[in-house]
């Protein structure tokens, strides 16, 4: 891409297809419909501040660092200039040459090294005078190096045309011109280093020791006024001189209120230079053999798979509690990890994967299976496992945390949405699939080696260095990981290939199976993967107990047992389905155990209308009136066979059970079949409420879907590829203004033309979009919106921040941008 041209657009339109495409596929989020009508509108969408960012936050350390100096240095400068300014460093900090000449080269070469980076994604552009160019919002986007300010060409634009030509004669220039060219003038003239520094040597001692000090960037808020009064004066009197000459700008009244722009603060600072990591960290690294790691991670994989199974049988059993803030909370996570044989961690994974899948649903007051959840359950091990590892890949925050930032906790279902995990997840696996051969290291040299790659992939509330290590620990879990080398399921997703990931998968898991092994102790032990039957029934009527060595262990007792009774499972038919997993004949014990409890099952009924308990044996109710142990429950004896309680029905219930017995819960119209199994509804199953049913809401985007006002959405069109939209750029064919663009441009003064397209385009399709509101107290927030119907100067629309349907002014929309096709809503 060799030439020169002083604007975006201008570099853009001297671009050939096959450059313009390369460009495009390093900016994907610019790569969507409505497609941009020229190359001006192009370059709109590429000089994006959110568009900007998104792609600085995909460059190496030293990239962003060549783009923070050319920012310091105006946005425009020469490569002598800006190699100047860098001071190569090694990873630790350490100059790598102690020598002005050698360090100058250095620093050059790897600015000429670093340069493509930019340039291919649209970031710096090679202008006229041999000066590297860079898009005019790219400082909204990232800090300048040193913390400096604005540039010059930003802060004389504030400035009136008539200070402006007064500074001209201060300075000596040529007076005269429009507005432009006088600021250009003065700029380019106090962009050089010299003439700053021989500007302030002139002025009087106190102004200078002033200037000096306001260009520190620990300062540059606010500068301490030794003296007292007479500080500040002198100060104000200081800002006044350089104002007067364009050293600064402000109000010559207010000695806090003045900015110094970022070439004259360099001019004075005493070592203007930035570290410039052009080498990457070496990691430390360990052979790791071949056959061991594909164990390891069979063996992980194989346990997490099973843990998942077994919260997600839970969960269908018995809805996991919600907290009234919303997520679930450690205690219930705690709860569900010791029924299951887990621990918190990898019951949070398990559960946040599971509703990445959609494979929950809300179920009264907590969280259970969804209609989802049947297929995916009988589904192949490694379909399963597969679902999983590609679901964590594109999870959009780090799954396991459990404090944010301010060490607040974060509830499971609850975490909010943090882009850049998913950047720190790639970089990481990345960077473990550049190792050589098959070398192992450690998560210390993988963070580094990440904070040089991605480094704002380590700068987020979410996935900083300590997030590092849950990611390392979830892919440890996942069986992506181990002895600190990727494995073959590792480098299969990291290629985001469906398919290869499920047949890596397949060769890990063992071979699902429907035979257990019954011991005379009340184990029962599967070697291998159980299938869903054998899951399924051995967590009705048993607890699990361990899953390590390619085995799981469950143990029969007599709560197990009364569970599979109480969901309507009869003694005889459990010892059957039992009988059809075991190995060999079921041991004496597990029968007498199951026997046993069945004839002590039910003989108590707790009725829910007014506490009663039933029994037809009249001396085992005699002893529960009398038991200590149920003294709370105001046991009074009403009939011989029928006993009165001062509780709920539910509270009793509980506290018999914790005192020994069997009960069991009595519908008003109890059905018994003729061998006296008491049946209930199928055990475990919590169906979604009815839609057609409805729960009473208004819904007012229904409403405005039907008035007038409302528009239906329109068919959405094929979704576009780099070439399509080069292609489409350079012919400049893409249709003329719709109504709903007309419309929006009459209402709103604060966004381009390119983000009324888009707000346009994501109105007429259905589609959501990303916008940046002002609302009526001030308040500036980012959101997500979709379902959207404008109505006058509104547009009515689901919010995904407040989870609610809002109505949002379109003069109040500061920003917009397109919500991209892989961006989750949930």
């Amino acid at each position: 891409m060799p030439r020169t041209a002083d604007s975006l657009p201008d570099w853009l339109s001297g671009l050939d297809e096959a450059e313009l495409v390369e460009l495009l596929e390093e900016r994907p989020d610019v790569v969507h419909h409505p497609a941009p009508r020229d190359v001006l509108e192009l370059a709109e969408r590429l000089d994006h501040p959110m568009s900007l960012s998104a792609a600085v936050t995909r460059l190496p350390r030293p990239a962003v660092e060549l783009l923070q100096v050319l920012l310091a240095l105006g946005g425009s400068a020469t490569l002598d200039r800006a190699a100047q300014l860098l001071r190569p460093v090694g990873w630790a900090g350490e100059p790598t040459s102690d020598d002005e000449a050698s360090a100058y080269l250095e620093s050059r070469e790897g600015v000429q090294a670093t340069l493509p980076l930019l340039t291919a994604a649209g970031l710096a552009w090679p202008g006229r005078e041999d000066r590297i160019r860079t898009p005019p919002s790219l400082r909204l986007a990232l800090r300048p190096a040193l913390g400096l300010g604005a540039p010059l060409e930003v802060l004389l634009q504030a400035v009136s045309v008539s200070r402006l030509q007064q500074a001209q004669t201060l300075l000596g220039l040529p007076r005269g011109g429009t507005k432009d060219v006088v600021v250009d003038s003065v700029a380019n003239h106090l962009s050089d280093p010299g003439t700053v520094r021989a500007l302030v040597a002139s002025a009087p001692p106190t102004v200078a020791e002033h200037l000096r000090a306001l260009a520190q960037p620990e300062d540059d808020d606010e500068l301490p006024l030794a003296g007292g009064v007479g500080g500040y004066r002198q100060r104000l009197e200081a800002i006044r001189w350089a104002g007067e000459r364009g050293l600064v700008v402000g109000d010559g009244w207010n000695a806090h209120s003045a900015s110094m722009p970022s070439q004259v603060a360099l001019a004075l600072l005493d070592d203007p230079t930035v570290p410039f990591h052009v080498q990457a960290p070496q990691p430390v690294t360990t052979e790791v053999d071949e056959q061991r790691l594909r164990s390891e991670s069979s063996v992980a994989a194989t346990e997490f798979l099973s843990h998942a199974i077994g919260v997600l049988d839970t969960t269908a059993r018995r809805p996991v509690a919600l907290l009234k803030s919303g997520g679930v909370g450690a205690r219930e996570l705690s709860r569900v990890a010791k029924v299951v044989g887990s621990d918190p961690t990898t019951t949070r994974l398990a559960l946040e994967l599971a509703g990445r899948l959609g494979l929950l649903e809300a179920a009264g007051r907590g969280v259970g299976v969804s209609a989802a959840f049947r297929e995916w359950r009988a589904a192949e091990p490694a379909a399963r496992l597969s679902s999983l590892v590609l679901a964590w890949l594109r999870t959009p925050f780090t799954p396991t945390v459990t404090h944010d930032a301010e060490g607040k906790a974060v509830a499971a279902l609850g975490n909010p949405p943090d882009p850049a995990a998913v950047d720190a997840r790639w970089s990481m696996l990345g960077e473990l699939a550049n190792l050589p051969g098959r070398q192992a290291t450690t998560v210390a040299s993988v963070a580094a080696l990440v904070a040089w790659a991605r480094p704002f992939a380590t700068d987020s509330q979410q996935s900083g260095a300590p997030h590092l290590r849950l990611v390392w620990r979830e892919a440890e879990l996942l069986g992506l990981l181990a002895l600190g080398a990727l494995s073959p399921l590792g480098r299969a997703l990291l290629d985001d290939d469906a398919g290869a990931v499920r047949q890596e998968a397949a060769g890990l898991l063992p071979a699902s199976t429907d035979a257990a092994t019954f011991g005379t102790d009340l184990t029962a032990m599967v070697f291998g993967s159980p299938s869903a039957h054998v899951t399924e029934l051995l967590d009705l009527a048993a607890d699990r107990e361990s899953s390590s060595g390619g085995a799981m262990t469950w143990r029969f007792s007599p709560a197990s047992v009364r569970r599979a009774l109480d969901e309507g499972t009869g003694a005889d038919a459990l010892l059957e389905r039992l009988g059809r997993l075991s190995t060999g004949e079921l041991p004496q014990p597990l029968g007498y155990l199951i026997t046993d409890v069945a004839r002590r099952h039910g003989r108590l009924r707790v009725s829910d209308a007014v506490s009663l308990i039933r029994c037809p044996d009249e001396a085992l109710l005699a002893e529960v009136a009398v038991d200590r142990k149920l003294r709370r429950l105001h046991p009074r004896l009403l009939a011989p066979t029928v006993l009165a309680c001062a509780v709920p029905a539910d509270e009793a219930l509980t506290a018999l059970r914790a005192a020994g017995y069997f009960p069991m819960p009595e519908s008003p119209a109890p059905e018994e079949d003729p061998s006296g199994a008491h049946t209930t509804a199928e055990p475990g199953r919590h169906s979604a409420p009815d839609p057609a049913d409805g729960d009473g809401s208004f819904d007012v985007l229904e409403l405005l879907a039907r008035t007038v006002g409302g528009r239906a959405p329109a068919e959405a069109p094929v979704p576009l590829t780099a070439g399509a939209l080069a292609r489409q750029v350079l012919r400049g064919s893409s249709g003329g203004e719709t109504e709903t663009e007309r419309e929006l441009q009459s209402l709103s003064k604060r966004l381009s033309g390119a983000e009324v397209r888009q707000l346009a385009f994501a109105l007429d399709h259905g589609r959501p979009i990303r916008i940046v509101y002002r609302s009526g107290t001030g308040g500036v927030s980012d959101r997500i919106i979709s379902r959207m119907q404008l109505l006058g100067g509104r547009i009515w629309a689901w919010c995904h921040l407040r989870s609610g349907q809002r109505e949002f002014h379109v003069d109040r929309i500061l920003s917009v941008t397109a919500v991209d096709a892989a961006e989750d809503l949930w």
